[in-house]
């Protein structure tokens, strides 16, 4: 957590060997990203309460590795039907057993390449009256190790705001090579309401379509529309894939005198909610496609002069 500012700051620091920087506002708000850890976000606090989950999920099969912090995934968000895709007439295959990815307890490769797979650049930071900000890159071509899993040349920029009681996230995806990429990118934020118990946890949802899901969780190509509404938690498990969102469309978890708010701007047209029983915390996902987009072709494409750009905004009080 950052120490209390009286104007917006962003400093660097090294946090158990591990380079930090943190982005701090006036409000209250300190949001610390580890570039060298893909650019995931330690921690989110405000007013000195932290707002992510900080450990791993009892009973989840990769405990901590989707479940603390906010997460960049990529290049896909949530499952593949299997350990290879076909984009055109391009066919990529790799082994189940590759340490480049994770499989779920089904078998589905599960959020993209695993955790500490990229290291970013910070290529900008600034500190103004009204907001603190970090631009960070990332270039994916062939001399990556992951190349093989993932063939197509790209660069990513993201850029991280904190405004008051705000933090956006930006991502620009252009392709670096004569054709183009294929975009599933999703952000994997765990929440908690601090102080407050599941059990008055509400979650609020915006209009939104529910996909019908196979016994691997994946779409079956069926939906079920559902109007915005305000429901409590309670002890209900929750997986749930979402699609068709209008955009900007907003969701919210609100417990007693605590909210977070996730607002999708753009580039996001689906989500997956995920509130597991065994831990009091619940991910609400923004993603560019749906599940298994590579089978269902409901992937992006970036290109070289019309790039991939999405953001999200995360707003705490």
């Amino acid at each position: 957590m950052c120490a209390v500012v009286k104007t917006h700051r962003i400093e660097r620091a090294v946090i158990d060997g591990v380079e930090e920087w943190q982005l701090a506002s006036p409000a209250g708000l300190c949001a610390c990203l580890r570039p060298t850890e893909d650019m995931t976000c330690r921690s989110l606090s405000f007013h000195q309460e932290e707002y992510l989950y900080q450990a791993g999920v009892p009973g989840e099969p990769f405990p901590g590795a989707f479940s603390a912090g906010i997460r960049f995934l990529h290049p896909w968000a949530n499952r593949l039907d299997r350990a290879g895709y076909e984009i055109g007439e391009r066919r990529v295959d790799f082994l189940p057993s590759s340490q480049l990815v994770y499989l779920d307890e089904r078998g589905c490769p599960l959020h993209g390449l695993v955790l500490h797979s990229y290291v970013w650049k910070v290529t900008a930071t600034r500190a103004t009256d009204t907001a603190a900000e970090l631009i960070a890159e990332l270039s994916f071509a062939s001399d990556h190790e992951a190349f093989a899993v993932y063939p197509f040349a790209h660069r990513i920029e993201m850029r991280v705001r904190a405004s008051g009681s705000d933090l956006r996230f930006g991502v620009t995806i252009r392709s670096t090579a004569d054709d183009g990429v294929p975009v599933a990118v999703g952000f994997h934020p765990n929440f908690v309401l601090p102080g407050v118990p599941r059990a008055s946890w509400l979650l609020e949802a915006p209009e939104r379509k529910r996909m019908r899901l196979d016994d691997r969780r994946l779409p079956t190509g069926e939906a079920d529309p559902l109007r915005a509404s305000i429901a409590p938690l309670a002890d209900n498990a929750m997986d749930d894939h979402f699609v068709d969102l209008t955009l900007p469309t907003q969701w919210a978890l609100i417990g007693r005198d605590r909210r977070i708010a996730v607002t999708f701007i753009s580039g996001f047209p689906a989500a997956q909610v995920f509130a597991p029983v065994t831990a009091d915390l619940v991910a609400i996902e923004p993603m560019a496609a749906q599940t298994n987009p590579f089978t269902t072709g409901t992937y992006q494409m970036a290109l070289a002069d019309r790039p991939f750009q999405a953001s999200f905004q995360i707003t705490v009080g």
